[in-house]
């Protein structure tokens, strides 16, 4: 496993035990810890809000089931979808993180974007507060 999400998953799902992994089918996306609630976040248009307010200079990104770690500076939403849509990662569950690992913004394969509205199952948004 690549040592940046690695450490993704020490910061962020560190409070989960493996009996709340096994329950949540954790091993098959790791975002099932927000959408079942094991992990308190944002979703929705909050977790896009807040989103929004952070600071994105540098940022990585990688996708469920890739040991690929992208670096990117001052992404936007705008241009983080843009980039889903035109590439061969659409459809898969995108994860966002500052590189201090102080928040992450998810979106799944269950999240849509139309007319400005998102439907289904997230984005999430968590913060850590250290």
């Amino acid at each position: 496993m690549n040592k940046i999400i690695k450490k993704y998953q020490d910061t962020f799902f560190s409070n989960l035990t493996e009996k709340d992994k096994k329950e949540i089918y954790f091993n098959q996306y790791m975002w099932h810890a927000f959408s079942y609630d094991k992990i308190r976040c944002l979703k929705g248009e909050d977790a896009i809000n807040e989103f929004e307010k952070m600071s994105k200079n540098e940022v990585y990104i990688f996708f469920e089931h890739d040991d690929v770690v992208l670096e990117e500076k001052n992404i936007t939403l705008n241009k983080l979808f843009e980039s889903l849509e035109n590439s061969e990662e659409i459809g898969y569950d995108c994860y966002v993180v500052s590189k201090d690992f102080t928040w992450t913004f998810v979106t799944t394969h269950e999240t849509q974007y139309n007319d400005g509205i998102y439907h289904d199952i997230g984005p999430f948004f968590k913060k850590i507060y250290k």
